[in-house]
C-alpha cells in the first residue's frame, strides 16, 4: 500500500475517493439546483452562477416529463438530498476506512461552496439580504486560512488533534452536537427559502407565520454561523507564538 497525503492507493483502486466523490457531488448538485430555481423564478433575470445550466436541466426534465408544475418540488427534494448528502459522505468515509486529513478539507472546501451556491443564489433571486452571504463569506475565509495554518502544524479541523484545545472552543466548534445542530439549521433553512416560495404559498394558513419564521431562522443560522468560527480565531494564538 502507498500513501499519499492521506490517499491510499491498494490493490491497485484508489481509496478515498467515495466519499470524496460524495462531497463534490453535492456542490455541483447546488449549482445545478439553483440554475432550476432561476428557470422557475426568475428565467430573464441576471444570470445564475453556472450559465446555462438551469435551462438544460430543466429542458432535460421536460423531455423526461418531471419539469412543470412538478419542477417545484423537484427543486425542494433536490435540497433536501443535497442536505443529506452532507452527512453521507461522513458516513461512508467512516464506513469504507477512508476518513484522512485530506479527505477533511474535501469535505470543508465542499460544504464551503454548496453553501455560498445556496446563500448566492437566494440572494440573486431577493430571498436573502447581501449581508447573510457577506457573513458567511468573510467568516469562511478567515477560518479556512487560519485552518490553512493549523494544518501545517499538525491540527485538524475536528478529532483529537483539532485545534479546538478548550472545552468551550471543542463545544461550540468540533463537538458533534455542535456541528450537527448548524448543519439542520442549514439544512432546514435552505430547503424553507424554497418552501415559502412556492406559487401558492401565500394563500397557506401557515403561510405568514412561516415566511416569518424562516427570515428569524435565516440570522438565526448567520449567528450560530459567527459563534463556531471564534474559537477559531481566538486558539489560533498559539500558531503565531510557535512560528
Amino acid at each position: 500500500m502507498v500513501c499519499l497525503k492521506g490517499v491510499c492507493l491498494k490493490d491497485g483502486c484508489l481509496k478515498g475517493n467515495v466519499a470524496n466523490a460524495i462531497s463534490a457531488l453535492r456542490a455541483g448538485l447546488a449549482l445545478v439546483l439553483v440554475g432550476l430555481l432561476h428557470q422557475l423564478f426568475a428565467p430573464h433575470a441576471m444570470p445564475h452562477p453556472l450559465p446555462h445550466v438551469g435551462a438544460i436541466s430543466a429542458e432535460g426534465l421536460t423531455m423526461m416529463g418531471l419539469w412543470g408544475s412538478g419542477g417545484f418540488w423537484g427543486c425542494f427534494a433536490l435540497s433536501v438530498a443535497i442536505i443529506w448528502m452532507d452527512g453521507l459522505d461522513g458516513w461512508a468515509a467512516r464506513r469504507l476506512g477512508e476518513a484522512s486529513k485530506m479527505g477533511a478539507v474535501v469535505d470543508i472546501l465542499c460544504d464551503r461552496i454548496t453553501e455560498m451556491v445556496f446563500w448566492i443564489g437566494y440572494l440573486s433571486l431577493g430571498w436573502v439580504p447581501v449581508a447573510v452571504p457577506l457573513v458567511f463569506l468573510v467568516r469562511g475565509m478567515v477560518v479556512d486560512a487560519l485552518r490553512a495554518m493549523a494544518l501545517e502544524q499538525g491540527y485538524t479541523a475536528f478529532g483529537t488533534t483539532s485545534l479546538q484545545q478548550t472545552a468551550l472552543g471543542v463545544l461550540l466548534t468540533s463537538s458533534r452536537a455542535s456541528r450537527w445542530l448548524y448543519a439542520v439549521c442549514k439544512a432546514v433553512v435552505f430547503s424553507l427559502l424554497i418552501l415559502v416560495h412556492h406559487p401558492q404559498a401565500s394563500t397557506w394558513p401557515i403561510y405568514q407565520p412561516l415566511a416569518v419564521g424562516v427570515q428569524g431562522l435565516v440570522w438565526l443560522t448567520v449567528v450560530f454561523c459567527v459563534i463556531r468560527g471564534l474559537p477559531v480565531l481566538v486558539e489560533s494564538r498559539r500558531l503565531f507564538q510557535t512560528r
